[in-house]
């Protein structure tokens, strides 16, 4: 509802939290007390109470029909039930990328469901005697029916001496999350974000519909300047552009949990 109206009053309609409710009794044919709606969205809380005013029922299922019409569509059912997701966001990326709107999609590829993924690469150092290793797990919720996935990420620092037996000995560790979708041709594209928020980097499909896992992990340079030539712009990005090789370790039960694969 917030969004909705911060949309509409800089728009050329310059609309009032008044021509809001006198718009949602348009469509529902309800009247909605536009200082109890003003107070609840902007979460204003009045002298001598605690909380906020709160529309009542018939009010509320009044607002969220409004929302719903196709005509603003400004709320999905799947919000309703988790709102966490960015569904319409997800969603209407989707539909972009659908080359024909007409036709079904196909059902996302079996290798790409819902599991835990690991990925090594080794990074050169000439400075460092012993080999250095990162491991990166990508953690993939899949929902087969909206396409949509929910990711998180973790990566590991391992180092491995010079004799051939050594165990790797691992230290660091960086959480982050996004969202993404399967897109119509069957591969995945992630939007991640780093906790707690520092920054945004993106998994990029390389094969479509392939039988193994490869993702292009591009992290966009902080440098925020103008000084820069190509030349230095382009080693900055091959540090910050992978080619990982995704393996399957254990994917999601009926249960919710993991097991191994």
């Amino acid at each position: 509802m917030e969004e909705y109206y911060d949309i509409q009053s800089v728009g050329p309609r310059k609309a009032s939290w008044g021509g809001i409710c006198d718009e949602i009794f348009d469509y529902t044919g309800v009247h909605v007390r536009k200082e109890v709606v003003r107070k609840w969205v902007r979460q204003f809380v009045e002298k001598g109470r605690s909380k906020p005013l709160q529309p009542n029922a018939k009010e509320l299922k009044a607002i969220v029909s409004a929302l719903m019409h196709p005509y603003i569509d400004m709320l999905l059912p799947e919000e309703l039930v988790d709102p966490e997701p960015p569904h319409r966001f997800l969603r209407s990326f989707l539909e972009f990328l659908r080359v024909d709107s007409s036709s079904p999609l196909p059902p996302p590829p079996q290798t790409l469901s819902s599991g835990v993924y690991e990925s090594w690469h080794q990074v050169e150092d000439p400075d460092q005697i012993e080999e250095k290793w990162i491991k990166t797990t990508l953690t993939l919720k899949v929902d087969p029916n909206s396409r949509n996935v929910r990711a998180t990420e973790a990566w590991e620092i391992h180092f491995r001496g010079g004799d051939e037996n050594a165990v790797l000995g691992g230290s660091g560790s960086r959480p982050a999350e996004g969202w993404g979708i399967i897109t119509p041709e069957g591969s995945l594209f992630l939007v991640m974000k780093t906790l707690p928020r520092v920054h945004n980097y993106y998994y990029l499909p390389v094969l479509n519909n392939s039988p193994y896992l490869a993702l292009v992990r591009h992290e966009p340079s902080k440098h925020r300047g103008n000084t820069k030539i190509f030349e230095d712009l382009n080693n900055q990005m091959k540090s910050r552009t992978l080619l990982l090789h995704f393996n399957k370790v254990s994917q999601s039960n009926a249960n919710g949990g993991d097991q191994d694969v």
